[in-house]
């Protein structure tokens, strides 16, 4: 499947992608599970990862609720920040008061949710605290409590991280 990625990334380009986007996407509504839905999620991520189209389909997905909210929650982690925020209000917007939305906001940029992470995590969860420090100067009241707990949750693991290091480095 990784073979597909730079194929992928090329027809981006094409006049043809946004109708190749609205197909996988099209696919995933119509309920694809196990691999082939994971398939199709990379492809879509591949194809239009910080597309105007897959950012409206979230919101229809958050609005929808069930198992759709599983499709928009999907696309979250590996959207660009900005697109992230964007995708952040569409989904406050259409699910105000769930903790699930909450959830996958906080979590969204989590890279130790990401499958095959290798690396040190310190200095990614400084990063992501870094990223959500900015929510924390948004004017809307929502955004800004997210980033505060963000910022806290993010900067937490980074401190644990660094001390689980320290001790493993005195082991040896």
């Amino acid at each position: 499947l990784e073979e597909l990625e730079p194929l992928l990334h090329a027809r981006r380009r094409r006049a043809a992608a946004k109708r190749e986007l609205d197909e996988l996407l099209d696919e995933l509504e119509a309920g694809a599970s196990g691999g082939y839905r994971l398939g199709l999620e990379d492809a879509v991520q591949w194809l239009g990862i910080d597309s105007s189209e897959l950012t409206h389909r979230i919101n229809q997905w958050a609005r929808a609720g069930g198992g759709k909210l599983d499709l928009a929650f999907a696309f979250l982690a590996s959207a660009s920040w900005p697109v992230f925020t964007e995708r952040a209000y569409a989904l406050l917007d259409a699910r105000p008061n769930d903790p699930q939305v909450k959830e996958a906001l906080l979590r969204g940029r989590d890279p130790f949710s990401s499958f095959g992470f290798i690396g040190d995590l310190e200095p990614t969860y400084r990063a992501a605290a870094d990223e959500y420090r900015r929510w924390t100067h948004s004017h809307d009241r929502r955004l800004r409590e997210l980033g505060q707990e963000a910022v806290a949750l993010y900067e937490q693991r980074a401190s644990q991280q660094a001390a689980d290091e320290r001790r493993e480095r005195e082991r040896v």
